[in-house]
């Protein structure tokens, strides 16, 4: 009998694994032209990605990861296995890209230019700070003995070892640092006098390890809290949980939006800044909110609710699960330069000049505003090879730099506004 429940289980998977891989080659680009790639049919069902500095996609189901390249979808390669019993519970990429923190019941660091490992604790979920030198996790449980006695957040030190601990009331489900680095946020649970569930959203001092705000109390609700992010600029942090999608300011503390399920008619699943102004929103269908004016671009509708949602660091691309969560499902990305530039009044994103010769960078195409304009050349494993200031002499620049041949992404500030792409270097 047993056997038979299996061998009918194993029919239904591959059944629909095999429906998945059709609806693949018919073409997901055929039904929307903005869509760059479908992730390679054989990867199969995941169950999380992250997003590396030069576009590729480090995805993971049970124990396994996975690399996919960024321009096609295709698999790289299969990262060796870490543990044979346990599967990933959480995992983040270095903001440099040389990285990959993972948490099973270990927490383990993965060199990427080795896949040299080691093991720096015990705990979830795992996140980088923002320069990438720390590491930091929660308790994997709240009934487990936890590192640091009553401690909430363990913050290691990659470079010296050192330990730094945050203490908190309440039990930790997941926490993001800002990219300017002032800020970590956290999202916690905990029960009342009475015994009645609670969700608690913070927001800390990243220097000094102490709480700024209690930004928000939410009774009656369960320890979910899948995501939390800061906006690229850190000047917005949004949280989502059971009680939806809520946008704080972090100058003032206030809110910003509370997107729920029952406001905007749809099952939120997950969440991601595009830009300051735009949010991607994923469910059955993925949908790109303008903050400002609450107007919604729709992009594409699944057959099921969606789970997943990233941006590249350039933000012209925009990463979704594919409506599978049962069975794990897939990774669609759409190019965010067709999508805006079918929709009006959308604020497009710029596309920039760039021309490198003889030592010397020449950017053209856009008119600043700000007195001073701040270019940053990252390659595409993420490290950082300049950074300059130049005061704004109008619509050209010239950047003076020493480059091998390879691709660059040229990433540049101009006061709230930020402009990325990528160029080639070949002489």
């Amino acid at each position: 009998m047993k056997r038979n429940l299996f061998l009918i289980a194993a029919a239904l998977v591959l059944l629909c694994l095999s429906a998945f891989k059709m609806e693949a080659q018919v073409g997901f680009n055929e039904l929307d032209p903005n869509i760059l790639w479908v992730a390679d049919s054989t990867i199969g069902c995941i169950d999380g990605f992250a997003v590396h500095p030069n576009g590729n996609v480090f995805a993971y189901r049970g124990s396994n990861i996975y690399e996919i390249d960024g321009s096609n979808g295709k698999l790289i390669r299969q990262l060796p296995k870490l543990s044979k019993d346990d599967d990933v519970a959480s995992f983040d990429l270095s903001k440099d890209g040389k990285y990959l923190a993972i948490s099973y019941e270990d927490v383990v660091i993965i060199d990427l230019s080795d896949l040299s490992t080691k093991v720096i604790g015990k705990g979830n979920p795992v996140k980088f700070t923002s320069d990438s030198r720390k590491v930091a996790f929660g308790p994997q449980s709240p009934a487990k003995p936890f590192e640091g006695s009553d401690s909430n957040i363990v913050i290691v030190n990659l470079e010296n070892g050192e330990r730094r601990y945050v203490k908190d009331s309440e039990s930790l489900t997941n926490l993001a640092f800002s990219p300017d680095g002032r800020f970590f946020a956290t999202g916690g649970s905990g029960q009342d006098m009475v015994g009645k569930s609670y969700v608690s959203l913070k927001l800390w001092d990243a220097n000094t390890l102490k709480l700024i705000k209690e930004l928000a109390k939410y009774k009656n609700h369960d320890s979910q809290m899948p995501k939390v992010q800061f906006s690229k600029e850190s000047k917005k942090v949004a949280f989502y949980g059971t009680m939806g999608i809520i946008i704080f300011d972090t100058d003032n503390y206030n809110t910003i939006k509370h997107y729920t399920t029952s406001g905007i008619g749809m099952n939120i699943s997950r969440f991601a800044f595009i830009s300051e102004e735009l949010l991607g929103i994923q469910s059955e269908k993925t949908t790109i909110f303008r903050l400002s004016d609450d107007s919604r671009t729709e992009i594409y509708e699944f057959p099921r609710r969606c789970f997943m949602m990233e941006t590249n660091i350039t933000n012209d691309v925009l990463f979704a699960g594919t409506g599978y969560p049962a069975l794990g499902g897939s990774i669609i990305a759409w190019d965010l330069k067709k999508v805006f530039s079918d929709v009006n009044n959308e604020p497009a994103v710029p596309e920039l000049q760039i021309q490198y010769n003889k030592g010397r960078i020449q950017v053209q195409n856009l008119q600043f505003s700000s007195p001073e304009i701040k270019f940053r050349i990252i390659n595409l494993e993420g490290l950082l090879i300049k950074e300059l200031n130049i005061p704004n002499t109008g619509n050209e620049f010239t950047i003076p730099v020493r480059l091998s041949n390879g691709t660059y992404i040229l990433h540049v500030k101009d006061g709230s506004k930020e402009y990325s792409s990528k160029f080639l270097v070949t002489e």
